[in-house]
């Protein structure tokens, strides 16, 4: 299995951008591997935000994967057959899925419900500072994550 980092690497190089939302501040693991890949330090767009549940693949506004799966080993079916997750997920190009799914990521993303929110970034991530803003040498772990892309114009 190819590492998602890789994936995220190789697409950045070919000029797509992308968006990562983490719901917690990452783990050992990842930032590990994060460090494999100095490109996605500057040219992927992260940000933390301890509500977020969802996860979803967004590719151009108009594609989206939605589903159960976490970004862990388990959740992607890198463990062996006896440790994986039993996992569901759609992928769709109907407007009718895709569009609020687009609407969730952008409001989370602009910090829509950030003002209201009640929770202090402070308390799930001394590395941000106000809001769960964005992470910008910061490598991690989400458990729950939504990635969100485009080719560059």
């Amino acid at each position: 299995m190819v590492p998602f980092l890789e994936i995220l690497d190789g697409m950045v190089k070919r000029g797509i951008e992308l968006r990562l939302i983490h719901a917690k501040d990452p783990g050992p693991n990842w930032r590990d591997d994060f460090d494999r890949y100095p490109t996605l330090w500057t040219a992927m767009e992260r940000m933390l935000c301890p509500r977020v549940h969802f996860k979803c693949i967004i590719v151009d506004g108009v594609k989206a994967y939605f589903g159960s799966a976490n970004l862990t080993g388990a959740g992607m079916g890198a463990m062996s057959e006896k440790k994986r997750n039993f996992e569901n997920g759609v992928l769709s190009d109907d407007p009718a899925l895709v569009e609020p799914l687009v609407e969730q990521f952008d409001s989370v993303w602009r910090g829509a419900f950030c003002k209201g929110c009640g929770r202090s970034a402070l308390g799930f991530a001394s590395a941000i500072p106000s809001r769960c803003s964005a992470l910008t040498s910061f490598g991690g772990y989400a458990t729950s994550a939504a990635t969100r892309w485009h080719k560059k114009d």
